[in-house]
């Protein structure tokens, strides 16, 4: 059977994530502003991942940033694994 899945998107026309940090944006305590804490993405995924859905970054410098969430409509997730 096919899983269906319900979709978000959410982006802007700002300035864009910079290649170099792509790789850890979603690490807890990383973070590029001098007042951040690095745990507002981190919280995200862990969120997304808890129901056992997906959480997508596309990037173009200059250009603008867009996240992708994608959910299942049912899981199975347990709600503290």
């Amino acid at each position: 059977p096919t899983r269906r899945s319900s979709d978000l998107s959410i982006g802007d026309t700002g300035p864009g994530v910079e290649p170099n940090i792509l790789a850890e944006i979603f690490d807890p305590f990383f973070t590029t502003k001098a007042a951040g804490t690095g745990l507002g993405l981190a919280i995200v995924r862990k969120i997304v991942d808890a129901h056992d859905g997906r959480i997508d970054l596309t990037s173009v410098p200059g250009q603008g940033t867009r996240f992708s969430v994608t959910l299942p409509v049912s899981s199975n997730a347990k709600w503290f694994k």
